[in-house]
């Protein structure tokens, strides 16, 4: 979503987008990931973002659904930055997790089923339910995050394929087991 922001900071409109994890190639290796990569990302935003702005728009905030959209979306921002704009990122799972500690999640967990229950429960099998066994590098080297890893008791990016440290694609603090449709509600 692109919410279009008069310079008031008063929401004037907003344009729903019409796709979802368009960069997902962290979850490549599972069977049906579909991404229309980095580039893909960043020509569909940057069209959309230049024609808005050839209209007068100069704030706009992305509501973003995916992680794998950040970089792109941060390259947009700054291009914004550059032509004297806005650009603001709003990551939806990590400002739940801000609003209400009770919320915070990882992929896949209790946040987002939760959310997907309160949408379309129907979209929600539980019957495929595996408990997260996180895969370290190495005894050294042990999970810590979804880039991450543990070295000596520091955090060190080390990017991955999700099915290299998740075999079931879900990670973190709340498992998908603990999400009920009233939480969704609550959160959304």
């Amino acid at each position: 979503m692109v919410c279009i922001v008069d310079n008031h900071g008063i929401g004037i409109g907003d344009i729903q987008s019409c796709f979802n994890n368009c960069c997902g190639y962290q979850h490549i290796n599972f069977p049906g990931t579909i991404t229309i990569g980095y580039d893909g990302l960043y020509d569909l935003m940057t069209r959309i973002v230049d024609q808005l702005y050839g209209f007068g728009i100069r704030k706009f905030v992305f509501l973003n659904g995916h992680g794998g959209n950040t970089p792109v979306l941060q390259r947009v921002a700054l291009e914004l930055d550059e032509r004297h704009a806005m650009g603001a990122i709003l990551n939806w799972w990590l400002l739940a997790g801000e609003l209400d500690p009770r919320w915070k999640g990882g992929h896949g967990g209790g946040e987002e089923t939760a959310a997907m229950l309160a949408i379309d429960p129907s979209c929600v099998h539980m019957e495929y339910f595996m408990p997260f066994e996180p895969k370290d590098l190495s005894p050294d080297l042990t999970f810590a995050g979804s880039f991450n890893v543990n070295c000596n008791g520091v955090s060190v990016p080390v990017p991955r394929h999700v099915d290299r440290y998740s075999s079931c694609g879900w990670y973190g603090p709340d498992s998908p087991e603990t999400a009920t449709k009233e939480w969704g509600e609550e959160m959304l």
